[in-house]
């Protein structure tokens, strides 16, 4: 066979097992087997236990590799994990609680940082921010601020760092990265592709800006700087004065200068304990709280910002009607927009209308794309009359996505006229087939005002409401989780006829006859009900619900796949089965049906403090969600939602 004798022995004792083989006794080095009958359903069994094994020892080794990459407290994993629950605070600790205490004692950047100090902070704090792990050859892309196609694809020239080092050269930009490593600041994890993580004596480097003493072969002198920086220090200078005057904007007259300045470059002083979840906290790290004051008193010298009766920081009176996001450079107006829709801060959206008339499309593009994540109805009218005059195509499919999830029945008119014109964009009527599934159906809601150049026609108008009546209705799922969801019941009875729901029919073509076709059909629904539910849309990842039988394409896991795919979601298989269970439905009682599921699964990743969205294919007992619902919250995550594709009628009894 080629393969290793503990495989051979393993897979002997396995086929006798299942009454497959007959062995006899050994006789020195030579044994004999009789063959048997094949058993099938007996083999399979094996088959599935040893998965489940394999799956057993796997789940351990991702929590060996993750008690080895972890940046916790190695003494309270290791007492968590044999269920120790008391505290474990030692005076001589492990090795990550000694870096913190060792960090502490370092130099705090009192005084200027030197040029290398600066740079060692920056690419400490650019790997910190980058919203997914990446290796040190990308971050010095981003730092350099490489055109490359992969940087511009996965929009990584967004980065607030982006440049930030364009005047390093590429190999001293690896040469930091490389010392950082080497001083434990920075650390590689992975196997065939590792990425950057910081250590935890590199985050309490970034919490309390440590100067630390990184060497550079070559330290240009300002002579040699100032041509490399000509093309991004403008830009840097106006971001900084953006981000200080929309952060004044989104928190007037509650800080003085110095407190801003404290808030901006991630200060833990009290003066700002409670702006740590700001979004503007800690957002020009590297920069130095004496830095920003310059800038601050620059812009109260100008008359941009102005100081009320109590010395608190407020935006000058002719910036109340102005927006200064139109005097910068394309470049850095592009990072202010994304930026302003990061923030979610109703207070952006006046500034973002204005620049729905901005003479660049890809402007007026991201504007849409940042009142859509504001939410804000106030820019429900101004988006529909950007419609009205709107010729780009991509920036016509950004603003119909915004009213999708600005969610004002208002623009309903327009978007089911915008669904059904041909000569619009096929990719901007799905827009608006998806926008329509998010609105509301209210009575007497206000019909859109803006006129629609191309009228519905009749049969057009019978198409809309068979589209109604054929969607899914939303069931609540009772059980102990934060909040649950079914897309529809599963099936219906007219009179003596049984047959099933809409969304009954699509989940059992998916699950029964692995027809893929309907994938996009049920994601479409599920992400409609996921964002006009409040409580369902605060999820970082997708979990799915392990099936019950052993299926070659597990329908539950690929359509949570999808569902995350669609959202941006994370996907974390992270339970899994450690023993075989009978199906439910042979189960009569509730208490039979969580008798036979308690204890079933188990967990091969860490879900501590996550959000998840359980998701499974059917709601019948709930006694499989509630076991799984219980060893998530007892491994620690901080929030367990349900949504389900069907659930059966008799189940609201």
């Amino acid at each position: 066979t080629g393969m290793q004798a503990v495989k051979v022995r393993v897979g002997l004792d396995e086929l006798e097992r299942a009454g497959a083989i007959e062995r006899h006794a050994n006789e020195g080095i030579r044994f004999q087997v009789d063959l048997n009958n094949w058993n099938a359903a007996q083999i399979q069994d094996v088959n599935s236990r040893l998965k489940l094994h394999q799956a057993y020892r796997k789940a351990q080794l991702d929590r060996m590799i993750a008690y080895a990459e972890s940046n916790s407290c190695r003494r309270k994993i290791i007492l968590k994990h044999f269920g120790d629950t008391g505290p474990a605070e030692a005076e001589i600790c492990c090795d990550n609680c000694l870096a913190r205490q060792s960090d502490r004692n370092a130099t705090t950047t009192g005084g200027e940082l030197t040029q290398p100090e600066r740079a060692a902070l920056i690419v400490l704090d650019t790997v910190r921010r980058l919203p997914n792990d990446v290796g040190r050859e990308k971050v010095g892309l981003i730092l350099k601020g490489s055109k490359s196609r992969d940087i511009l694809q996965f929009g990584y020239d967004k980065n607030l760092y982006y440049g930030r080092l364009a005047a390093c050269s590429s190999i001293e930009i690896r040469q930091i990265i490389d010392q950082l490593l080497e001083m434990r600041y920075l650390k590689l994890i992975g196997g065939e592709y590792p990425v950057l993580r910081l250590t935890p004596q590199g985050e309490a480097a970034v919490r309390d800006k440590i100067a630390i003493p990184v060497r550079l072969e070559r330290q240009d002198t300002k002579q040699e700087i100032e041509p490399k920086k000509a093309e991004h220090q403008d830009g840097e200078t106006e971001l900084i004065i953006a981000t200080i005057l929309d952060c004044v904007k989104a928190i007037p007259a509650k800080l003085s200068r110095s407190g801003l300045a404290k808030l901006l470059v991630g200060s833990q002083s009290e003066r700002v304990i409670n702006y740590r979840g700001n979004p503007f906290f800690n957002i020009l790290a590297g920069y130095t709280r004496s830095a920003i004051l310059a800038f601050v008193d620059q812009l109260l010298a100008d008359g941009q910002l102005a100081k009320n009766d109590y010395g608190d920081l407020i935006l000058g009176n002719h910036l109340e009607t102005t927006h200064h996001t139109s005097q910068m450079s394309p470049q850095t107006t592009i990072r202010q927009v994304v930026a302003l829709g990061n923030t979610k801060s109703t207070v952006a959206v006046p500034e973002l209308v204005s620049l729905l008339h901005h003479p660049d499309g890809n402007n007026r593009r991201l504007a849409a794309s940042a009142l859509g994540k504001i939410a804000d109805k106030r820019a429900t009218k101004p988006l529909m009359e950007l419609l009205s005059r709107e010729e780009k195509p991509q920036v016509r499919q950004y603003a119909v996505k915004a009213l999708g999830m600005i969610g004002d029945a208002s623009a309903r008119t327009l978007l089911e006229a915008i669904a059904l014109d041909d000569q619009e964009k096929d990719y901007t009527r799905e827009a608006a087939r998806n926008a329509l599934k998010k609105l509301p159906l209210v009575k007497g809601s206000e019909p859109s005002t803006v006129v629609v150049s191309r009228p519905i026609q009749n049969s057009q108008a019978m198409d809309l409401v068979g589209e109604f009546l054929s969607r899914s209705h939303p069931r609540r799922l009772p059980g102990p989780w934060e909040a649950g969801w079914a897309l529809g019941f599963h099936s219906a009875f007219s009179g003596a006829n049984w047959s099933r729901s809409d969304v009954g029919e699509l989940a059992y073509r998916l699950k029964y006859q692995g027809d893929h076709s309907v994938l996009s059909h049920l994601v479409d629904q599920a992400a409609a009900l996921l964002m006009q539910q409040p409580d369902l849309s605060q999820v970082d990842a997708i979990v799915p619900v392990p099936p019950s039988t052993s299926r070659p394409n597990d329908p539950v896991s690929t359509f949570a796949e999808a569902l995350a795919k669609r959202l941006g979601w994370g996907y974390l298989p992270a339970v899994i089965k450690s023993r075989q269970t009978s199906p439910q439905k042979e189960m009569h009682t509730q208490a039979q049906k969580r008798a036979n599921v308690a204890g079933a699964f188990t967990l091969q990743s860490p879900v501590k403090k996550q959000r998840v969205l359980v998701v499974d294919d059917l709601f019948d007992s709930g006694a499989t969600l509630e076991e799984i619902h219980r060893l998530l919250r007892r491994a620690g995550a901080a929030r367990v939602c349900v949504l389900t594709l069907t659930r059966t009628i008799h189940s609201d009894a």
